[in-house]
């Protein structure tokens, strides 16, 4: 399966290349009485590389810059350039300046489909020909949005691109407004910024994305050899985010784009509130006060599937767990002792550690010191408790939004 949109770079040569036939078009339309001769050779122009142009307002054309209105591309006009100036001084093309982008992206077989350019065609494969690039390229005012089944992206962004030398560009892009939705979770809103360095057909992305408070932080390096883009990687610097009254993180990691082999990521639980978590893992039949700190060590195997390795995490510091009966069954005497001791157990420790077999069915074991002021005369007592609960089922859901991300980059480009 296809991970990077091939399509992006060529999609993007083929318009500029389309441009550049247009500069050479002024020497011949400029000193034509009608824009609307003009205006309808553009329209030619773009229709041989199968865009549907609905709207193309000319304001000016002349030898050194081009100004179009309003460009509407797709029958339904699904995408939309509010401004499009380009200046020139021929042959070279020194400044593509594009303003107030509308756009949808959507998924069809397995695809990202761009609204409006679903049948562009840029030809020719391979190797990318920068020859036909302008020195500079500045896009205002983009708004993106794309649906999906599980998830949902609206934002608007400010690009800016400049060229340093042959095959070498550097580019940045802004997003001071992004928001990112699941079925199962709904983001804050994010800023985000975006370092990008093309340099011999290897594109370089720095990308850093925090909420106002900074309780939402991701900062990553994507790689991608467009000749091989199977080969790229994510490297992940920091990630983390509010869980559970704690906070949630995961150590830096390097991520294939495609393997086929499992990559080991480990998830920090820094002052993670037990009642929180007891309350999803004990279905409100384990009552704990105090919170926790730990690591969990999990498997992402290509295929999606997550597996837990021992994970282990502590309190930090006295509190209070109640566990109900039934969660304890047996009727030996040491079983009855157990129950009466954790109806209200007052932990000076309390250590757990997490696990998962082949069949992914989750272990719970509970070390505890402390008593239970209510019952055996207060005695202190040590005690190992173990307990089942789809932790791995939490893991996936509520604290492991890369396992989307991964999603997101293994669905191929347009065909």
């Amino acid at each position: 399966m296809k991970i990077f949109n091939k399509k992006i770079p060529k999609l993007f040569i083929g318009i500029v290349f389309t441009l550049l036939l247009l500069l050479v078009a002024v020497q011949f339309w400029e000193y034509l009485p009608y824009q609307q001769t003009a205006a309808r050779q553009i329209k030619r122009m773009l229709q041989d590389y199968n865009l549907e142009v609905t709207s193309l307002d000319l304001l000016r054309l002349n030898k050194s810059e081009l100004i179009i209105d309003n460009i509407h591309l797709g029958k339904n006009a699904e995408f939309k350039i509010g401004k499009l100036r380009v200046d020139y001084a021929l042959p070279r093309i020194n400044s593509v300046n594009l303003e107030d982008i509308t756009t949808q992206i959507y998924q069809k077989d397995q695809s990202f489909v761009i609204a409006g350019l679903e049948d562009l065609a840029t030809g020719g494969e391979g190797t990318a020909n920068q020859k036909y690039f302008p020195q500079s390229m500045h896009i205002k005012n983009m708004n993106i949005s794309s649906q999906q089944a599980d998830w949902s992206v609206v934002a608007k962004l400010d690009a800016d691109f400049v060229q340093k030398a042959k095959d070498h560009w550097q580019g940045k892009i802004i997003a001071p407004k992004l928001i990112l939705a699941s079925k199962d979770n709904t983001l804050p809103t994010l800023q985000v910024m975006t370092d990008i360095t093309w340099l011999n057909n290897i594109i370089s992305a720095d990308i850093s994305a925090y909420n106002q408070q900074k309780t939402y932080q991701l900062n990553m390096q994507l790689v991608v050899p467009l000749q091989k883009p199977n080969t790229g990687n994510i490297s992940l610097q920091k990630m983390q985010f509010p869980w559970g009254g704690g906070i949630i993180s995961l150590k830096k990691v390097m991520i294939p784009l495609k393997s086929t082999k499992p990559v080991q990521l480990d998830i920090l639980l820094e002052r993670v509130d037990l009642a929180q978590l007891f309350l999803l893992l004990g279905e409100g039949k384990v009552k704990a006060t105090g919170s926790i700190s730990g690591l969990l060590p999990i498997i992402y195997y290509p295929d999606g599937k997550v597996t837990l390795q021992q994970g282990t995490a502590a309190a930090l510091s006295a509190g209070i767990i109640s566990i109900s009966p039934d969660l304890l069954p047996g009727e030996n005497a040491q079983l009855q002792m157990a129950r009466k001791t954790l109806e209200n157990f007052h932990y000076t420790k309390l250590n757990i550690s997490v696990s998962s077999n082949q069949q992914n069915k989750s272990t719970i074991q509970l070390k505890l010191e402390g008593k239970n002021p209510d019952a055996f005369e207060g005695r202190l007592v040590n005690l190992n408790v173990n307990l089942t609960g789809d932790i791995l089922s939490l893991i996936q859901q509520s604290i492991l939004p890369l396992n989307d991300f991964k999603k997101i980059l293994q669905l191929k480009g347009n065909p």
